[in-house]
């Protein structure tokens, strides 16, 4: 019998584990090697650095609805100082469609419940699974013997289940570089808008970007601002995530709630559809709503 659950867990270990590093993604960035800003990769990535610290203090005589269409950078970079000081937690659903090695896959659905202090994550596929069924994911909680962030993974699947109940593996490691542009550890409103600005910046100081105003829309019945955010990306070298990114921060919230981003000026060639909706705020949210016993891990 033993001999039977290792072999099922291993089985259940390569599954999942190729599940894993295409399933956390969004194609505002990629995953983060170097606190070091401005660092190109030796793939040719432009890597702007992840910053885990609170944003610098943002001063303005301009309202939110002025700024966004008299320097739409700095409306960002307000929207993440305010995020960073009014934002605790949240729980929403996260719909997502990637183009990864060349195929768009298909629309999933992700029920997720998020807090930042410690960075804590659960996700569950509601639509569209792959191997994964639900990932739980807490900052320095788990760790393997070389002092990589873990996360527990539940695989899809009632006869994957009765075999292994759920499995850690790394959240950072080869397969996820090799197939995924963010991992886990890089989810979220505040982690979003930080690449926004940093992708908009060294494309800008290059004189090759521009980020600019394209009018109000409406999103699950909310007021938002469109932005287009532009870099010089090819197809040829990938140097950069993506050539147009569409951006819908909401006015009340200064949260980026629906980005697409193309590969082309045309905004033919998608390359990926994210949208946050159903959104709460602040919820009180506790290490209680992460344990790994409490959520049937």
């Amino acid at each position: 019998m033993r001999i039977l659950a290792t072999r099922g867990n291993t089985r259940i270990r390569v599954l999942v584990g190729c599940a894993l590093v295409g399933l956390f993604c969004w194609q505002l960035g990629w995953d983060s090697e170097t606190d070091q800003p401005n660092v190109v990769r030796a793939g040719g990535m432009v890597q702007p650095a992840i910053a885990y610290t609170k944003a610098p203090a943002i001063t303005t005589d301009l309202t939110p609805a002025e700024l966004v269409k008299s320097d739409p950078m700095k409306l960002l970079e307000v929207a993440l100082q305010r995020y960073q000081t009014s934002i605790s937690d949240y729980t929403c659903t996260f719909t997502k469609q990637e183009r990864i090695d060349g195929k768009l896959g298909d629309s999933q659905q992700i029920a997720v419940r998020f807090c930042e202090m410690p960075f804590s994550v659960l996700m569950e596929w509601v639509k569209n699974p792959g191997d994964a069924r639900r990932v739980l994911y807490v900052q320095g909680r788990w760790q393997n013997d070389d002092g990589e962030d873990l996360a527990k993974i539940e695989p899809q699947g009632a006869i994957a289940r009765l075999l292994v109940k759920s499995v850690t593996l790394p959240i950072n490691g080869s397969m996820a570089k090799s197939q995924s542009r963010r991992t886990i550890d890089q989810f979220g409103f505040g982690n979003a808008l930080k690449l926004i600005i940093d992708y908009a910046r060294l494309a800008i100081d290059a004189g090759q970007g521009s980020i600019v105003y394209l009018g109000e829309d409406e999103h699950e019945g909310r007021k938002t601002w469109v932005l287009q955010r532009t870099l010089p990306y090819t197809a040829d070298n990938c140097q950069w995530p993506d050539r147009v990114l569409i951006v819908e921060v909401d006015q009340q919230w200064l949260l980026p709630v629906a980005c697409q981003t193309y590969a082309d000026d045309q905004k033919q060639h998608m390359l990926a559809s994210y949208v946050f909706s159903d959104i709460h705020l602040n919820n009180g949210l506790t290490a209680d709503d992460f344990d790994p016993k409490a959520n049937g891990f």
